[in-house]
């Protein structure tokens, strides 16, 4: 397993247009594209999550419809927890009643 994929990678297939060009034109942009397999009009292949914007935008430009797959990595599954207000309230009042309780159990 690449170290990529722990922390966020995703899966995609592209279909139509040139797609030939397309790993021509991402290969001359230094993206890196990893489990490259053929299917019938394109191709499925991984990268890492923060290269497939650029990826997407080389994809336009030569007309090739991108499909995302699956998203992978840490990165995904903490994202939708850092957004919820409600656990940075609990555990912003976890912590000074845990401070506060502490004096009880030594004392």
């Amino acid at each position: 397993m690449e170290p990529v994929r722990l922390w966020a990678a995703v899966e995609f297939t592209a279909q139509s247009g040139s797609t030939d060009a397309l790993l021509g034109h991402a290969a001359q942009a230094g993206l890196h594209l990893t489990r490259i397999v053929p299917l019938p009009g394109g191709f499925r292949a991984h990268c890492a999550a923060w290269q497939y914007r650029r990826f997407a935008a080389l994809a336009r430009k030569n007309r090739v419809r991108l499909r995302l797959q699956k998203k992978q990595g840490l990165y995904f599954v903490l994202r939708p927890l850092l957004l919820r207000a409600g656990l940075w309230a609990g555990f912003a009042l976890f912590v000074p009643l845990l401070l506060w309780a502490q004096g009880f159990v030594c004392g």
